[in-house]
C-alpha cells in the first residue's frame, strides 16, 4: 500500500494565497478580444507550477510499508458465546476494517478445542459453523494455537474477542501466563470485550449450589439447602431430592428473580455413605437445560465418641444412661493424666468436664489449648457441669478456660468495671490500725477485680491526690500493691474533697460499670458533711454506686464526734445508693463482703434448694410445657451477653436483691459449641432430675451439642475449583519436620492416582484435572511419627462452569489478563489497530526533486506560449508541417 504523507502539511495552506495570486488578475484582466488558447493554457500553468511548489513548501513524499503484518482473530465460540454468535461475526469484520497497513488476517474460532476458519488473506465468513467444543472456554490453549500460525519475518498481532472467563487450564492465571510469553517472543495481544451476561429477555433457571454438612450423626437433623437462580419473576418449578437414584421429596415453588432458596430435610436413620442428587424443571423458561441439576454426598456415621473427664463417681453411669447405645464413652475418673493434645483430642465428638478440679489435671495448659483448637477449629463441642474449681481464680490458663465457657464464675465479670477507691489518710487514721485496715481493705478490693478491670486510687487529707489514675490493673497489681503501702497518714480531712475528685475520676470514664469504695473513720474536721452527701447523691444520679466501709469508728457515749462520723458514713451509703460496712479490726475484713462486687464473685458453690425457671421455653433442648425441677446446689455464675440462657435460678445477695445465676447457658465458640449446666451431672444437686422431664432435658442437652459434622483429623482440608482445576490444600494444626502427607483420588471414570502432597511453608498442596462430571474421591493421608491421620472428601462437579448461566462477564477481566500488553475495546467502537513504528520497516521517497524539475519544465513551457504565437509554437514543434503532409496524402 503506497501513501503520500507530508513533513509539514499546515503549508499546504500556502496554495490559496498562491492561486488569489494567479487568478485573480486573470479574471480582472481578461477580455473576449484576449482571451486565447495560449493565454487560458498559461493560467493552467501557473496553477500547476503553484501546486508544485505548495508540495514542495510541505515535504511531500511517498511511504510504501514493506513488514507485512499478519493478524489472528480468536473468536469465542463456547457455549456462553453461542447466543452472540452474530455480534461475534460483526465484531470479526470490525476488526478486518481496522487493520494496520499490508496486512492479513486469519480467523479462529475456540472453545474448549481450536478451528481454524480461515487463513491468512482469505475472505471471512461466519464463526457460527466452526464446529468447536463449545464446552469449555480455553483461552490459554487458543493462544498458544495462534502463536504456531505465524510466518517468519512478519508482525505479529493476535485480537482477541470473548467474554473474558477462562473456564478451562488454570483460571486467569494461566492466561496471563500465555500472554506474558508472547509479549516477551514480541506477539502483540489486543483484545474486544462480548458482553455475554443475560439480556432482560432472556428466561432461565438454574441450580447454582447445595450447602450441606459433608458428614454427620445418626439420627442428627440435618438440612440441604438449595440455592436456585431465576432470571424473571414468577417462574414454577419443580424441585426434586434424589439419593441414590430414588425420589426422596419434591416442591413446587414460584421462583423470583435472582436467588432462591428450597430446603430439603435429608435422612439420617440410617448410617452410611449416600449420593444425593437434585434436580429443577421450570417448563418453557428454561433457555439451558445443562444447569438443572446438582449432586453432592453425604456420610451418616454410627456413632459419637465422647470424652468424659470428671471427679464425679456416678457420672460416668449417668452419661451412659442419658447417651444411650449410640455413643463411644472414654472416662477419666480421678485421673489427672488425660488426653492433651489436638492429636488425641480429635478423635472426641463431645468433651464434658464434671465436677472436676481442672487445677490438678496434668499438662493443664495444653489440654485447654487443645480443647480450644479442636472446639474452634475443628468445631467439637465442650459441655461443663458443675464445679470444676475455676472460679475467684485469676491463673492466666484457668481464664483461658473461662473465655471459651458461655458464663463466667466466681471472679470474672462479664464487662470491665471501673471501681475507684477513695481512701482516707488524715491524722485520726493513724489510731487502732485504721490505716493498715485501710490498705488490706484496698488489696483486698484489687484481689477480686479482673486484669481488664480498671482501678483509680485517690487518697485525701487536708488536701487530695490521684496516686494511681484510672488504669486497666492487667500487668499492674504488684505495682498497685506498692502504691497502697506508701500510703502514710497527714494533717487534716477533706471526706468531700476527696469524693469530688473521685466523681470528676468516674465521669471521665467511658466503661459503663462503675462503682466508688470510700474506706474512712469518718471523722472530718472541716464541716464538710452536707458537701460529702451531695457529690454521692450525685453519683448515684450517675448509676455509680458509693459504698463505704467503716474503719473502726462505733458510736460512743462522750464522744459526739463518734456519732456524727458514724451517721455521716451512713448516710453516704444510703444517698449513695451502696452498702455499708463495719470493720473493727483487720481480720474482721475477711468478714466483710464488698457487696457491689464481691456478691457477685465470691459466693462459688451455693448449696440450698433453688428454684429453676425457663428463659427460652422454645428452645431445642426443652420439650412442650416443661416444668423445670428446682436444683439442690449450683455453682454461683453469671451468663455472658452474647450467650442464649436457657435456665436459670434465683439467688439473693448479701446486701439484699436478687440476681437470676444461669443454669444452663450455651454459644458458639469459632466452629464448636460450648455449653455450661451449673449444677451437676449425678450428684445430690439433680436428684429431682435424674428422670422424667428433667432427665430428658439432659439427655437433649448432650443431643443438641453434637457437632454438625463429623471431623477426625487434626488437619484442616480445603477444595478450591477454577477453570477446570481443583487445588488441595491441607493444613495441619502443627507443621511436624518428621511429618509426609498423600493422597489417593479416584476419579469420575474410575481411575486412581495417588500421589504425594506438595509441602508449602504452612501446609501442604496438590493440584489435580476436575474438568469431568461426576464425583471425585479424595482419601488424604496424614503420618505423624507412628500415627497415621485419613480422611475422606467426597468433592462433586455437578456440570461444567461453562454452562453456569448466571456467571457474571465484565470487561474487567480483560483488562486484568491484557493489563498493559495490549488494548482492550469495549465493542468496537474506536477499534484502532495500530503497529508500533519500530516494528515496520518502509521505503519513503521525497518528491522535492522530482516537484521542482516539473515547477521548472513548466514555467519555461509558460514562456514559450506567452512569447510566441500559436502558429509559431506549431511550427516549432513541426505541427504544421505534419498537417500538410496529411492534407496532401488525402488529396492522392
Amino acid at each position: 500500500m503506497i501513501n503520500i504523507s507530508f513533513d509539514r502539511p499546515l503549508l499546504l495552506l500556502i496554495i490559496v494565497p498562491l492561486l488569489a495570486l494567479i487568478l485573480i488578475p486573470f479574471f480582472i484582466a481578461i477580455r473576449k478580444s484576449n482571451c486565447t488558447k495560449g493565454v487560458i493554457v498559461s493560467l493552467v500553468l501557473h496553477v500547476l507550477i503553484a501546486s508544485a511548489v505548495t508540495l514542495v513548501a510541505a515535504g511531500a513524499h511517498y511511504r510504501e510499508t514493506v513488514t507485512e503484518t499478519q493478524v489472528v482473530v480468536l473468536a469465542d465460540a463456547s457455549y456462553s458465546s453461542e447466543h452472540n454468535l452474530d455480534l461475534v461475526d460483526e465484531y470479526v469484520r470490525s476488526v478486518e476494517g481496522a487493520l494496520p497497513e499490508n496486512s492479513k488476517m486469519s480467523v479462529v474460532a475456540f472453545g474448549k478445542d481450536v478451528k481454524r476458519i480461515t487463513d491468512f488473506g482469505d475472505d471471512f465468513t461466519t464463526v457460527r459453523a466452526s464446529g468447536v467444543d463449545s464446552s469449555e472456554t480455553d483461552i490459554k490453549s487458543a493462544l498458544e494455537y495462534a502463536e504456531g500460525l505465524f510466518g517468519e519475518g512478519v508482525v505479529k498481532r493476535i485480537v482477541l474477542i470473548t467474554d473474558g472467563k477462562e473456564t478451562a487450564g488454570f483460571g486467569h492465571a494461566g492466561v496471563v501466563s500465555a500472554i506474558e510469553m508472547l509479549y516477551d517472543k514480541g506477539i502483540y495481544v489486543d483484545a474486544v470485550y462480548v458482553d455475554n451476561n443475560l439480556g432482560e429477555e432472556d428466561r432461565e433457571v438454574q441450580l447454582t449450589s447445595v450447602d450441606v454438612t459433608p458428614s454427620t450423626y445418626l439420627h442428627r437433623e440435618t438440612t440441604a439447602d438449595v440455592l436456585l437462580q431465576s432470571s424473571t419473576d414468577g417462574a414454577n418449578a419443580r424441585v426434586t431430592l434424589y439419593r441414590d437414584g430414588v425420589e426422596v421429596s419434591t416442591q413446587y415453588a414460584i421462583l423470583t428473580r435472582g436467588y432462591n432458596v428450597l430446603n430439603f430435610n435429608l435422612p439420617t436413620n440410617e448410617a452410611g455413605i449416600f449420593e444425593y442428587t437434585v434436580s429443577v424443571s421450570a417448563d418453557g423458561i428454561d433457555t439451558s437445560l445443562k444447569n438443572n441439576e446438582y449432586s453432592f454426598v453425604q456420610e451418616v456415621s454410627g456413632r459419637i465418641r465422647v470424652l468424659l473427664i470428671t471427679g464425679n463417681e456416678g457420672d460416668l453411669a449417668r452419661a451412659e444412661e442419658l447417651y444411650g447405645e449410640n455413643a463411644e464413652i472414654t472416662c477419666y475418673f480421678d485421673d489427672p493424666a488425660i488426653p492433651c493434645t489436638v492429636e488425641e483430642l480429635i478423635f472426641y465428638d463431645e468433651i464434658v468436664l464434671s465436677d472436676v478440679d481442672v487445677r490438678e489435671l496434668d499438662n493443664i495448659t495444653s489440654f485447654l489449648d487443645a480443647v480450644d483448637t479442636v472446639v474452634s477449629r475443628y468445631g467439637k463441642s465442650l459441655l461443663t457441669f458443675g464445679d470444676l474449681k475455676i472460679q475467684n481464680q485469676t491463673d492466666d490458663t484457668l481464664k483461658d478456660l473461662q473465655d471459651m465457657l458461655p458464663v463466667r464464675y466466681g471472679n470474672n465479670e462479664q464487662d470491665p468495671k471501673h471501681v475507684c477507691i477513695v481512701v482516707d489518710i488524715s491524722r485520726s487514721m493513724e489510731f487502732n490500725y485504721k490505716l493498715d485496715m485501710a490498705k488490706a481493705a484496698s488489696k483486698q478490693i484489687l484481689s477480686i477485680m479482673d486484669d481488664k478491670d480498671s482501678l483509680t486510687i485517690v487518697c485525701f487529707w487536708g488536701d487530695y491526690t490521684t496516686p494511681w489514675p484510672t488504669t486497666p490493673i492487667e500487668g499492674q497489681r504488684e505495682l498497685i500493691e506498692s502504691v497502697i503501702d506508701a500510703f502514710e497518714p497527714t494533717q487534716g480531712t477533706m471526706l468531700d474533697a476527696g469524693l469530688r475528685e473521685a466523681y470528676d475520676k468516674i465521669s471521665a470514664s467511658s466503661i459503663e460499670k462503675q462503682q466508688v469504695f470510700l474506706i474512712s473513720d469518718g471523722r472530718s474536721w472541716a464541716n464538710e458533711e452536707d458537701g460529702a452527701i451531695t457529690t454521692a447523691e450525685e453519683l448515684a444520679k450517675l448509676g455509680v454506686p458509693v459504698s463505704v466501709l467503716n474503719v473502726g469508728t462505733k458510736v460512743q457515749s462522750g464522744d459526739d464526734s463518734s456519732g456524727a462520723a458514724v451517721r455521716l458514713l451512713e448516710s453516704i451509703a444510703e444517698v449513695g445508693d451502696g452498702s455499708y460496712y463495719f470493720a473493727e479490726s483487720i481480720t474482721d475484713l475477711n468478714r466483710v463482703i464488698l457487696a457491689e462486687i464481691s456478691d457477685d464473685v465470691t459466693e462459688s458453690v451455693i448449696e440450698t434448694t433453688s428454684p429453676v425457671f425457663v428463659k427460652i421455653p422454645s428452645d431445642s433442648v426443652l420439650s412442650s410445657g416443661f416444668v423445670p425441677p428446682s436444683v439442690d446446689g449450683f455453682v454461683y455464675a453469671k451468663a455472658k451477653d452474647s450467650a442464649k440462657t436457657v435456665l436459670t435460678t434465683e439467688f439473693t445477695k448479701a446486701k439484699g436483691g436478687i440476681t437470676e445465676p444461669p443454669i444452663y447457658s450455651y454459644w458458639s465458640y469459632g466452629r464448636g459449641n460450648v455449653s455450661s449446666f451449673t449444677s451437676s451431672l449425678s450428684s445430690k444437686w439433680t436428684s429431682e432430675w435424674q428422670s422424667g422431664q428433667g432427665a430428658e432435658v439432659i439427655r437433649n442437652i448432650f443431643d443438641v451439642n453434637i457437632p454438625k459434622s463429623k471431623h477426625s483429623y487434626p488437619f484442616t482440608l480445603e477444595l478450591t475449583t477454577s477453570g477446570g482445576e481443583t487445588v488441595l490444600s491441607m493444613i495441619p494444626d502443627t507443621l511436624k519436620y518428621d511429618a509426609t502427607a498423600s493422597i489417593r483420588i479416584t476419579y469420575p471414570d474410575g481411575t486412581v492416582a495417588e500421589e504425594p502432597l506438595d509441602f508449602s511453608s504452612d501446609g501442604y498442596y496438590f493440584e489435580f484435572a476436575s474438568d469431568t462430571v461426576g464425583t471425585y474421591v479424595l482419601e488424604t493421608t496424614y503420618s505423624l511419627s507412628s500415627r497415621e491421620y485419613s480422611a475422606t472428601t467426597f468433592m462433586t462437579v455437578p456440570y461444567l462452569d461453562e454452562y453456569d448461566s448466571f456467571t457474571v462477564f465484565s470487561v474487567a477481566d480483560l483488562h486484568k489478563i491484557i493489563r498493559n500488553r495490549g488494548s482492550v475495546f469495549e465493542g468496537v467502537d474506536g477499534l484502532v489497530l495500530e503497529n508500533r513504528e519500530e516494528d515496520v520497516a518502509t521505503f519513503i521517497l521525497y518528491l522535492t526533486v522530482p516537484l521542482m524539475i516539473a515547477a521548472v519544465s513548466l514555467y519555461v513551457v509558460d514562456v514559450i506560449i506567452r512569447k510566441l504565437r500559436w502558429t509559431d509554437i506549431r511550427n516549432l514543434f513541426g505541427m504544421k508541417e505534419r498537417k500538410k503532409q496529411r492534407s496532401k496524402g488525402a488529396k492522392q
